[in-house]
């Protein structure tokens, strides 16, 4: 409140920080104030009601550990180190959202600094209109958001499978993951379809297959059949595993510069 009352007063240019993954750069700004509220990272959960009011500093490795804690998640993208802040403003598409929807489907209330410094409550009851606008256009457009309210989903474990090829039989593999991700396909499914970008990327890795599914290892196994006896596959693994390792492999997939195709 005082940062943004003393940049109107001062006519100063001002930016709002969370994640620092902001592409376009639009996080940064010469001659002005950048305000970083990364240090708003606390996370409290209401076990009675399953929900969890999260400062939007928080990135979304540190969200999905916490929440692990209690066995809960909320859908909030691949990457350790984007900010919740605002990849829920965005949308927020994770392995989970043909299942559950997008990270700002999730949202049940924000805290918000408006552009006169005020600090306004947004929800389906209270200031519904920016409510309703701050889920998908509210990167910066309407004020700081400073907490949020999110209801979660109960998980354990996951099936899960890794599969590899060649790079010979990238287009069969892209034609067969597409029918994984086309309407009425599975929706406790969520694939990804990486292709090594031949710089970073693992080099025994140069279409890399990754699913978490919330189901049984035998339904994925059927559901994974055509991908399976497509082209000649390199590895293959399916397995059960708690959901935050599944999430820990696709971060660290990630972090290898892979190119991710995904649904």
């Amino acid at each position: 409140m005082n940062a943004v009352r003393w940049a109107r007063y001062y006519n100063v240019p001002l930016r709002i920080r969370s994640g620092r993954h902001s592409y376009e750069g639009l996080s940064v700004v010469t001659g002005g104030i950048v305000i970083d509220v990364t240090n708003l990272h606390e996370v409290d959960v209401n076990r009675e009601n399953n929900t969890a009011t999260v400062g939007t500093g928080i990135r979304g490795g540190m969200l999905n550990q916490a929440l692990w804690e209690e066995r809960l998640v909320v859908p909030v993208g691949l990457c350790r180190t984007t900010g919740i802040g605002g990849v829920t403003l965005g949308g927020g598409h994770s392995i989970l959202s043909r299942q559950y929807g997008l990270t700002q489907d999730h949202l049940l209330d924000a805290e918000i600094v408006t552009a006169d410094g005020r600090v306004l409550h947004a929800n389906v009851n209270n200031h519904a209109d920016l409510f309703w606008a701050l889920r998908g256009g509210g990167g910066g457009n309407f004020g700081i958001c400073t907490k949020y309210r999110f209801r979660t989903h109960h998980i354990e474990n996951v099936a899960y499978a890794e599969i590899t090829w060649d790079l010979r039989d990238m287009e069969q593999v892209i034609r067969t993951w597409q029918q994984l991700t086309a309407p009425g396909s599975d929706p406790r499914l969520g694939p990804l379809l990486a292709i090594n970008n031949g710089l970073q990327g693992p080099p025994e890795k140069p279409i890399f297959f990754q699913c978490v599914f919330l189901g049984s290892i035998t339904e994925l196994q059927q559901l994974l059949q055509p991908l399976l006896q497509t082209g000649s596959p390199r590895n293959v693994s399916i397995e059960e595993i708690t959901w935050i390792d599944s999430v820990n492999r696709i971060a660290d997939a990630r972090y290898h510069n892979l190119i991710p195709l995904r649904v």
